[in-house]
Parts: C-alpha cells; sequence; structure tokens
C-alpha cells in the first residue's frame, strides 16, 4: 500500500506501525505524525483526532481520500479514542 505524506501523518498520529519508519514507541510515531501534520497542514488541532481528519477530508480530499485509506484511518479513529494507553499519550505530546 502506498501512502501520501498526510496518510502517513494520520496513521503515525494513531500509533500504527509503519514498515517505513522503522521501529518505534507510541510516544515517537504520535510525536512524528503530530509534527508532520503541523507542517502539512499548518494547522494544530492539538489532541483533536476528528479534528485532525476532518480537516484533512476537506482541504486535502483527493490525496487524503486516496485508495479509500480515510476509511481504515477511520476505523483506527475509533479504536484510539477508547484506548486509555493512545489518550495518555497523545496528552503528553500535545499539551
Amino acid at each position: 500500500m502506498k501512502l501520501n505524506p498526510s496518510q502517513v501523518a494520520m496513521y503515525l498520529y494513531l500509533g500504527s506501525d509503519l514498515p517505513m519508519m522503522g521501529k518505534r514507541t507510541l510516544d515517537e510515531k504520535i510525536a512524528a505524525g503530530y509534527e508532520m501534520l503541523n507542517k502539512i497542514s499548518k494547522q494544530d488541532f492539538g489532541k483533536n483526532v476528528l479534528e485532525w481528519h476532518n480537516y484533512l477530508l476537506g482541504e486535502y480530499s483527493e490525496s487524503y481520500q486516496a485508495s479509500n485509506i480515510h476509511k481504515d484511518i477511520e476505523e483506527k479513529i475509533e479504536l484510539v479514542k477508547s484506548s486509555e494507553e493512545w489518550l495518555s499519550a497523545v496528552s503528553r505530546i500535545c499539551s
């Protein structure tokens, strides 16, 4: 699966493992994704994962929705919203 930068950023922000990024801790993945999202979008939605997702859907719709990856991202969003580990890590990183 080939990902574009906004998709890579969102997957990292969600704490996903991506082979091209090597082994990283959850905090490192979230921090890298958060930094990429800020650089790509010139926005800062902090720890609000739905705001990030909706912004990318609106502003980068063609590239973000390529290959219907956004649907997989939506499923991952639902999982992290109830993950204490992810919520705790994103709170530390996106203060």
